[in-house]
Order: C-alpha cells, then structure tokens, then sequence
C-alpha cells in the first residue's frame, strides 16, 4: 500500500478541561486523557500516516484545543471541530475568527441534541448553507441514529438547492444496532434508509463506529452484513474508514477493527481500499499533505486474520 493513507475519525480529549458534558454518563474506562502519544501508537498499529481529529464538545474552545494540537502534531491531517449553528451571520463570523486552515469539517452532536428535527431548523439549515458557500468550504459531518435518517434525508432535499454543494459525511453509518444481531427487526429500514441518503452525490458515510455497536461476544460475521451494507449503497468511491478510536477500546483494538473491515472487503481491488483507507478522506475533507512522511503503510498485514470479538 503506497497511497496516503487518513484514519477519518479519531478523538483527543482531556476531561479536565471541562466541557466533555457526555463523560459523565460514559463507560469509566473513556473518563480519562487520550494523548497524542497513544494516538501516535494506534495509528502505527493500523499502518495509518495521519488522521482527522473530530470534535466530542459542543464548544468553540473544544474546537480550539484540537486545531491548536493539529498545528503542533504532524499526522493530525485536519480537525472536524464544533460552531454554533445559529443562523449565517453567526456562523460565518465564527468561521472568521478560527480562520484555520486545519479546520476541515463542522459536527453538530445531532445524537445528544433533545430536537431530533434540529437539522431542519431554519437557522441551522442557513448557517450550513453558509459553511457550503464560503470560497473556502468545510464538509458537515452528520452524527446521527437511525431515528434521524430521516430527518437527514429531508435536510438532503433542501441542501440539494444550495447555490454550493455541501459535502456531507455520515459518522458511524448511521449506528445501526449490531449488537442484536440478525433479529435487528429495524435492519431493512436502516438499509433503505441508507441507500436514499447514498443516492445524493454529495453524500458519503463513515465506515466506523460499527464494533461499538456490537456486543461482546460479535463476531466478523455479525459486524459483515453491515459493511457490505454501506459497501452496497456508496461503493468503494464514497465511504471513509475510521477508527473511532479511543470509543472502539470499548470494543477492540483500533487494528482489530481494522482487520475486520479488510476481511470484509477481499472482493476489492487494491485501488478501492486505498480510496476508502485515504484518499477519499483527503477528498472529502480537502486534506493537504502535512509532512513528507507518504510512505507505505501496512494496512494488508491483518486481511486474512479473523477476530472472534471485532
């Protein structure tokens, strides 16, 4: 594998700093620093030359401290960070004031928020027009559950009529419930819903965050129907991998979820793994190269091991 290889969805935080109001409620085992020191190892441990930080606090000065050590942190490629959607004035004089480069993405924690219909709000529909049409965009990361695809697919109609295109990216393909397994009596729903959301082309989707939803004792093959799910409705050309690390320590090692996807995906040529290992995260996010490190990475090494928990 010599192309650049991005891992598209990675967290820093430090709880001290005090705005990680989700912490509270979250497993112990995430109540604690992530440093770039142990980011630097994981993403060795996948073969990964750099990643995209994104935001977990609905705060400006969240989205600060991560652009702040993407400047001092050579294989941070970009920060998905938080702004206020509060209408285009507001949103465009926070753009004004960050004025980063490295800013590459805006995420609204759509999962946490009470309004599920939030999206469509008249406000946060002009202030993500805003971000589409500024001479130097940002994508709109969208984290949401099944219950709001629909939402999101109505957002798309309206974003479909945006001056600009807004690149939008679908975290954790919607968090589908892996854990239930096959009896999951909401699977063909979610995969319908997935392929109205596929069918915009501005729209791509993360293939991460899926081992999280697993339980236990999931196998490869419980996670697989999933994979090829978002494999089915974007293909190769529009789906981002990401570790979602340290969330998936809940579940795995960032390079054991990584051996599952490339398990799952032995039917793809060389060429579509790199697109979904990189360079469509460098698309995608308008990454710029930050260090002459391009070298090759050692993402096949784990293709034929199989994880019994993913």
């Amino acid at each position: 594998m010599t192309a650049r290889t991005v891992d598209a969805h990675l967290h820093l935080w430090t709880p001290s700093r005090g705005d990680y109001a989700w912490l509270a409620q979250a497993p112990l085992a995430l109540q604690r620093e992530f440093t770039i020191a142990e980011a630097t190892e994981t993403l060795d441990a996948c073969g990964m030359q750099t990643a995209v930080l994104v935001q977990a606090a609905p705060t400006i000065a969240e989205t600060k401290f991560l652009l702040d050590i993407a400047k001092h942190w050579e294989r941070a490629a970009g920060v998905v960070g938080w702004l206020p959607l509060d209408g285009a004035v507001e949103t465009s004089r926070a753009l004004d004031a960050l004025d980063d480069a490295l800013l590459v993405g805006v995420r609204p924690m759509l999962q946490d928020l009470s309004d599920a219909r939030y999206l469509l709000r008249e406000e946060v529909v002009a202030s993500l027009e805003c971000i589409a049409n500024r001479e130097r965009s940002r994508a709109f990361d969208a984290l949401i559950l099944p219950k709001h695809m629909s939402v999101l697919l109505e957002f798309l109609e309206i974003a479909a009529r945006f001056k600009s295109p807004l690149r939008i990216v679908l975290d954790h393909v919607a968090k589908p419930a892996v854990r239930e397994g096959r009896t999951w009596t909401d699977f063909t729903a979610w995969r319908t819903q997935l392929r109205a959301i596929a069918v915009h082309p501005n729209a791509c989707c993360k293939l991460s965050g899926l081992v999280t939803e697993a339980s236990e004792t999931s196998t490869v093959a419980d996670v697989q129907p999933y994979i090829e799910a978002a494999l089915e409705c974007f293909g190769a050309a529009r789906l981002l991998w990401g570790s979602d690390w340290p969330v998936v320590t809940l579940r795995s090692s960032a390079s054991a979820w990584q051996s599952v996807a490339l398990e799952c995906m032995q039917s793809l040529t060389p060429t579509e793994r790199d697109a979904i290992f990189g360079l469509n995260a460098v698309r995608e996010y308008q990454l710029s190269p930050r260090s002459p490190m391009e070298t090759s990475g050692n993402l096949t090494r784990n293709v034929a091991r199989t994880h019994r928990t993913p």
